[in-house]
């Protein structure tokens, strides 16, 4: 799976943040398909914010393979936080994905929410990246 160049923030509260970015495209491993059911993973960027000099990492969150697979959970804890970029949905027995299969979550509320302003004009905890996420054959240029 094909990570384009990009940037982004994370926040666990007003003191615990960091800007991002990507600047190189990057490459993850996306595991084949279980012989029987399908499954959903999750593009995530992840902080481990107690060590604050550690950038965030962009890693891919592994579901379960299920008749209904349900979506990963995220960690959001006492040391990490996660946002997810895109949902991607493996098909049983596949051993390639298409941009089909990539669902694209970057502003989606629950997963990767856009940056806001609260009512203090402090930035409340937004966490969307600007970035581009395709299948490693895809001609696309943009989402």
């Amino acid at each position: 799976l094909r990570v384009n160049t990009g940037m982004g923030w994370l926040s666990k509260d007003y003191v615990a943040s960091v800007a991002f970015w990507n600047e190189s495209v990057e490459y993850l491993m996306v595991d084949a398909g279980h012989d029987t059911y399908d499954r959903v993973d999750l593009v995530v960027v992840s902080w481990n914010f107690v060590q604050q000099e550690q950038n965030p990492k962009l890693i891919i969150r592994k579901g379960t393979p299920a008749s209904s697979p349900a979506v990963p959970s995220l960690v959001n804890d006492s040391s990490t936080i996660e946002i997810a970029l895109a949902k991607i949905n493996v098909k049983r027995g596949s051993i390639e994905l298409s941009d089909t299969d990539i669902v694209d979550l970057r502003g989606n509320d629950t997963y990767c929410p856009l940056p806001s302003s609260s009512p203090d004009n402090k930035t409340s905890p937004g966490k969307c990246p600007a970035t581009n996420i395709h299948s490693k054959n895809s001609s696309r240029t943009g989402c």
